[in-house]
């Protein structure tokens, strides 16, 4: 199946919460590759490639309401998947 790539902006409660080990977590028992990675504007962004209906589904299950995150905003864009990634990281911004 054909692997694609987003790069996706989220917005709202999603830092100090342990949302980026949530998303790593979906990623991975989903067979998801990528990084997330906190960004000083209080916003977090992701990098997932895989197959499309996995990665719909990752986007569903982390923008779904939670007791410990909220998601305001989404903003998905494709980007070229890269085939040497092996997992889902969590990254830290440089100085941050």
């Amino acid at each position: 199946m054909k692997q694609i790539g987003y790069q996706i902006m989220i917005t709202g409660t999603v830092q100090g919460v342990g949302y980026r080990s949530y998303c790593q977590e979906v990623a991975t028992a989903l067979g998801l590759t990528g990084s997330v990675m906190n960004l000083p504007n209080r916003s977090v962004e992701v990098e997932v490639f895989g197959n499309k209906i996995l990665i719909d589904e990752f986007i569903n299950k982390i923008t779904e309401p939670s007791d410990f995150y909220v998601v305001d905003t989404i903003i998905k864009n494709e980007i070229p998947a890269k085939t040497n990634n092996s997992e889902f990281m969590i990254l830290h911004y440089p100085g941050y």
